[in-house]
């Protein structure tokens, strides 16, 4: 699709179909581009096929409840929801057990076993810690100065002043000297048209608005 139009957009349907169009492209585009999650092996060694197909089998039977609500939905769904549980669990014991058998298969492995065993096991987890940060820093010369700062007190400065710095200070003394063109003529009054055009657009199954009407309903009654 060229994302430039190759006339100007003089009426509110032009308007709102390029808007359209290009809302779709963009939105295509990043979900071809962007991952939903980045897979971690080390989170998650346990999660297997089966995992995963329970998972969606129970988040399906979840929207069927929703959308249905009556006793049969919920029961398939309370089914699902324990075999879910009752999988990730089989799959939890089975990879701890693997753990195990590969750590005690030497001396080495068997030793660094007993000593998590010895001063880590039963105890809470400790708080991450930061490591030491080396910020650089200009001075009243504007002079490159390499600071290593070691306090907790420092780092949180130091990641304030880079990820949060001061807004910077914007001249808007000609900002009355710009000319801008004179706004479009449009018609204010939504037509019977906009409206069925809008429906064609719409998903049927998303979270109905303020008028708890959903979508899907408004379009069969526009068919």
């Amino acid at each position: 699709m060229n994302l430039c139009p190759n006339s100007e957009l003089n009426t509110r349907s032009q308007i709102d179909k390029y808007t359209y169009e290009l809302t779709r492209v963009v939105t295509e585009g990043i979900e071809a581009s962007v991952p939903w999650q980045r897979e971690s092996q080390q989170a998650k060694s346990f999660w297997t096929t089966e995992c995963e197909e329970a998972v969606k089998e129970t988040r399906q039977k979840y929207y069927e409840m929703l959308r249905y609500h009556t006793p049969e939905t919920e029961r398939l769904h309370s089914e699902a929801r324990r075999r879910k549980v009752a999988t990730i669990r089989k799959a939890k014991q089975q990879d701890f057990r693997e753990q195990m058998a590969k750590i005690t298969n030497s001396p080495q492995g068997a030793f660094r076993l007993a000593k998590w065993a010895r001063l880590k096991a039963g105890r809470p987890r400790e708080l991450p810690q930061l490591p030491q940060l080396v910020v650089t820093r200009r001075n009243e010369s504007q002079e490159t100065t390499t600071i290593k700062l070691d306090t907790l007190q420092d780092k949180l400065q130091a990641l304030g002043e880079k990820f949060f710095p001061k807004p910077i200070h914007a001249d808007l003394s000609n900002i009355g000297l710009k000319e801008y063109p004179e706004p479009l003529s449009i018609n204010e009054n939504i037509q019977e048209k906009e409206i069925r055009d809008a429906l064609h657009h719409v998903t049927s199954d998303k979270t109905p608005g303020p008028d708890q009407i959903p979508n899907r309903v408004l379009k069969d009654a526009e068919e």
